[in-house]
């Protein structure tokens, strides 16, 4: 069984001060025989040098994320630094980081190598793998986890894409994935979870009233994350045809959300379009030649009412337990004037029967389904994923 802490600081200026909070937030802490840190924190916390020192103060190995906002039991801020201290007798954590991920060229290998290596620290059965990417436009989270399947199908893979304030498809941003106090705009970090647990997904997308255009066509023709044809027709023609805005300019760019039928599990995977030219239509994630494809749009209404669906099947299969919850900087951007009221709703309907961290993710990892046999990872775009361990 794991127990969990949060720390949490605001001090982004002073390291000697951040460094001083976190140490008598720890010397609180009741700690088991196997601990380990995960961070998320605001991406100034680590140009400052807040992260880097806390880091060399904790009595574990950490690994983490940036995020542009956050919330946890006590807070929900932007600017903010929050540690969820894992601890367990009967569980092992390790952890590890990848070698550099080229803009160019395959993945599968560094992943592979990162996930092995990583497990070979752990004498117990592992359970989970908590991944964070780092934001590299020509990559896309289901490159790694085609890969980390090779190796283990078994094992659910659940995390999130690095992001900062810049919120651009750009290369040079302040995004990081981080690892003991190390930082990298290129590589990704992970922790395997093994031993006695048996964590648990949930996934909150898009309401069914959300949907403007149902069923309108299968993807006959793709490149990765860039939809070139929908039955058999040019996507950018026969969305044109279909009356969607989405191809006039700029019109419905990030308000309107691909819904992938790929009859896995019942479930509709999002995707973001991101932009468009005259071959098709770029997207925050893969589209498999075969998919079924829907239409939506991410309104503030859609986000709070798909959060109070997750929140209230946690709290009907759950009544304690550690909760990691990773939104999509989509949804918070569809609540406009009131960015932070998803997180405030989750600290509202957790309280204080749940240890939680929540973070703003620019793409999530979230399995699907989970069987003894096979862990269905996915990459979603416009989504609420959550793990309750």
């Amino acid at each position: 069984m794991i127990r969990s802490h949060t720390i949490a600081i605001e001090e982004i200026d002073d390291v000697e001060e951040a460094v001083k909070e976190v140490r008598g937030q720890l010397s609180t802490l009741s700690l088991l025989r196997n601990s380990v840190g995960v961070v998320t924190t605001h991406p100034e916390f680590v140009t400052s040098g807040v992260y880097g020192a806390i880091s060399k103060a904790l009595p574990f190995a950490n690994v983490g994320v940036t995020t542009i906002c956050q919330s946890t039991n006590q807070q929900s801020e932007t600017y903010l630094l929050s540690i969820l201290v894992l601890t367990s007798d009967d569980c092992e954590f390790s952890c590890g980081f990848s070698d550099p991920i080229p803009k160019e060229g395959g993945v599968a290998e560094l992943t592979k190598r990162c996930y092995l290596d990583c497990r070979e620290g752990l004498s117990l059965e592992t359970k989970l793998n908590l991944l964070y990417v780092p934001m590299i436009p020509t990559h896309h989270s289901y490159q790694y986890l085609s890969a980390l399947n090779e190796v283990d199908e078994r094992i659910p893979s659940f995390g999130m894409v690095a992001n900062d304030d810049k919120h651009g498809i750009i290369y040079d941003n302040d995004s990081r994935t981080l690892m003991n106090g190390r930082e990298y705009e290129d590589r990704l970090v992970m922790l395997l979870v093994a031993g006695n647990v048996e964590p648990k997904t949930y996934i909150g997308s898009l309401a069914e009233d959300s949907i403007i255009m149902s069923d309108i066509g299968a993807i006959t023709s793709s490149e990765d994350n860039k939809l070139l044809g929908i039955n058999d027709m040019n996507a950018i023609d026969f969305l044109k045809k279909a009356g969607s805005k989405l191809v006039d300019g700029e019109v419905g760019i990030l308000s309107t959300t691909f819904l992938l039928d790929l009859s896995i599990d019942g479930i509709l995977i999002c995707r973001t379009p991101l932009s468009t030219d005259d071959e098709g239509i770029l997207c925050g994630g893969n589209m498999p030649i075969g998919a079924t494809l829907s239409m939506a749009s991410s309104t503030h209404d859609v986000v709070m009412e798909t959060a109070g669906n997750v929140m209230d099947e946690i709290k009907r299969n759950h009544t304690e337990g550690t909760i990691l919850l990773f939104s999509c900087v989509g949804r918070r951007n569809a609540l406009y004037g009131n960015p932070m009221k998803e997180f405030e709703f989750f600290r509202e309907s957790l309280s204080n029967d749940y240890n939680f961290v929540a973070a703003c993710a620019s793409g999530e990892i979230c399995p699907t389904s989970v069987t003894p046999e096979k862990a269905n990872n996915q990459e979603h775009n416009q989504t609420l994923i959550v793990c309750v361990f």
